[in-house]
């Protein structure tokens, strides 16, 4: 893990990592996870990555936020390893959304709409001073929980719906009872 650190990727290459992709990683990624399986490619933790600096073009991070302990050291890795117009693209499961406190790995409770503008460089509200990364976009997704099969249907509707309001308004909707969501955010370091 170490010695990779100190390779530099061929600078022609595209380098895209999928953090915690797992079993099911995103094709074209490099798959880092914590876990030794057959579909990881390195084995590392997501605030400790074995790339040299500005050598990844993208990281791709699907429900992993609320399983980092220290996301200040994480977001602050993920900068000094993108590149220049590199993008990270991070989603994590919307704090109101029922039964978010069931994992018992859940260092964080997770996102609302607000959340991710905290590691905004050009941000008033960024306390995370280190990172040189600029939020481009979030987007906030809804449905009902699917565990209920009388919830199906309206779950579709409910999910337009969530579309269609603010963030804000969004953030409440996901209260409600059988409620679920979670918070995609993309920020790019500038060039």
């Amino acid at each position: 893990m170490d010695q990779m650190k100190d390779e530099k990727p061929n600078e022609a290459e595209n380098v895209k990592v999928d953090l915690g992709g797992g079993k099911n990683p995103l094709d074209d990624h490099i798959n880092v996870d914590l876990r030794k399986l057959p579909e990881v490619d390195i084995v590392a933790t997501a605030d400790d990555l074995p790339f040299a600096d500005c050598t990844v073009d993208r990281i791709h991070a699907n429900s992993l936020v609320p399983h980092i302990d220290n996301l200040n050291a994480a977001m602050d890795e993920w900068s000094r390893v993108l590149t220049e117009g590199g993008e990270l693209e991070l989603a994590a499961t919307h704090a109101n959304s029922t039964g978010i406190v069931a994992d018992p790995d859940h260092y964080s409770w997770s996102w609302t709409s607000t959340t991710p503008g905290w590691y905004d460089i050009d941000s008033e509200w960024a306390y995370y001073s280190d990172t040189e990364l600029q939020l481009e976009e979030v987007d906030v997704v809804g449905w009902l929980r699917p565990e209920r099969w009388w919830i199906r249907p309206p779950s579709w509707l409910f999910g337009i719906l969530i579309d269609w309001v603010s963030h804000e308004v969004a953030d409440e909707l996901i209260k409600l009872p059988f409620g679920g969501g979670r918070v995609r955010a993309t920020w790019r370091k500038p060039k």
